[in-house]
């Protein structure tokens, strides 16, 4: 159908909605079968991060991000990137991951925004100028992360 097909192989410790799932680290002996068989375009692995944490305090596995890297016929993505050291994310920028998500941690900046404009204007009741100035708090997040990631200036 010429879209692109990312999957994810493992399972990531939490899912999207907050409920607990149980971790399933990946294993690097099954991603070339795996790529192979699915002919997918990219692959998310299950190396120790979680959907949906707040707090940068994932337990990444280094040496997995290393085997998986070493072995993936296609880019990898990391889900759950938002609970992931700053430390770990540069490091996992120098290998074979291509993607890396921080959805929740923009969407905390961006309701954040919304708290602080509030908070300083409580009579505000024009949505827009509202969303305006939440998204220039996610706005800088993602500047942030994209120089982190040593992305900036990249076509």
């Amino acid at each position: 159908f010429g879209v692109s097909v990312e999957a994810e192989l493992g399972r990531v410790a939490k899912g999207e909605e907050g409920e607990s799932a149980v971790e399933i680290l990946t294993d690097p002996s099954d991603v070339v079968m795996f790529c192979e068989a699915t002919d997918v375009d990219a692959l998310a692995v299950a190396v120790g991060t979680v959907h949906g944490m707040q707090k940068q305090e994932a337990k990444i596995h280094l040496d997995l991000v290393d085997a998986v890297s070493e072995v993936s016929p296609v880019p990898l993505v990391l889900h759950g990137s938002s609970g992931v050291s700053d430390n770990d994310l540069k490091y996992i920028a120098t290998t074979g991951f291509s993607k890396i998500n921080i959805g929740t941690r923009l969407k905390t900046v961006f309701t954040e925004g919304i708290r602080e404009v509030l908070q300083n204007d409580p009579s505000l009741n024009d949505q827009l100028k509202l969303l305006k100035l939440a998204v220039l708090r996610v706005k800088e997040t993602v500047k942030e992360k994209i120089e982190l990631l040593g992305s900036g200036n990249r076509v």
